[in-house]
């Protein structure tokens, strides 16, 4: 069983959903399954060589020279797995944000041989991050010093204005109010009507 996998191996990579590219260390691809073939196109690798930043990026250079995190690279370099998101030409010619995983392949010696690269896509990743970073500008809008007016709470915005408290806080986030009466209020609006201050 072991020994059918072993010849097997290009087989078991191809039925993989996700693009798989095997790299030299002159950045050269020596391998790429079948979703990688889809995805980038399918040049002929026995033609001569196929760079990966020209495959995966349409480049004539590679991503590191125009200051970009080369994964491929970092893996040559420490021996490590690494990670990053480029935005890599489809087949297509559309460009889509991809997250890379790089890990080393070694050699006999332990000495990292060529890198394996699988790819997906970074859509979700970096509408999450939007999301995050939305929410934190929103707080950081009501981080601070707020002047705030002592008898009857209204903010001053910055052209000199005074604001209501909820419509201040509510066009800078998105929090919402909902009105209630806490028992000490009630006690000074309503005299007669006895409440319980729990």
């Amino acid at each position: 069983m072991v020994d059918a996998l072993a010849t097997d191996h290009a087989r078991i990579l191809d039925s993989l959903v996700e693009p798989v590219l095997v790299i030299d260390a002159a950045l050269r691809i020596v391998y790429l399954n079948s979703a990688a073939r889809e995805r980038y196109g399918s040049p002929d690798l026995e033609a001569g060589p196929h760079y990966c930043f020209a495959t995966t990026h349409g480049a004539t250079k590679p991503c590191y020279s125009v200051g970009m995190i080369c994964p491929v690279r970092a893996v040559f370099a420490t021996g490590r797995p690494s990670r990053a998101i480029h935005h890599h030409r489809a087949a297509t010619g559309v460009f889509l944000p991809e997250e890379i995983s790089s890990a080393p392949l070694r050699d006999e010696t332990g000495a990292v041989a060529y890198v394996v690269e699988t790819v997906r896509s970074a859509a979700d990743l970096l509408e999450t991050k939007e999301v995050v970073e939305h929410m934190r500008a929103e707080l950081d809008l009501l981080r601070g010093i707020l002047p705030t007016c002592a008898q009857c709470k209204r903010i001053r915005t910055a052209d000199g204005e005074w604001e209501d408290m909820e419509s201040y806080i509510s066009r800078h986030s998105s929090a919402q109010f909902s009105h209630g009466i806490c028992p000490a209020c009630v006690s000074k609006l309503y005299p007669s009507y006895e409440v319980s201050h729990k």
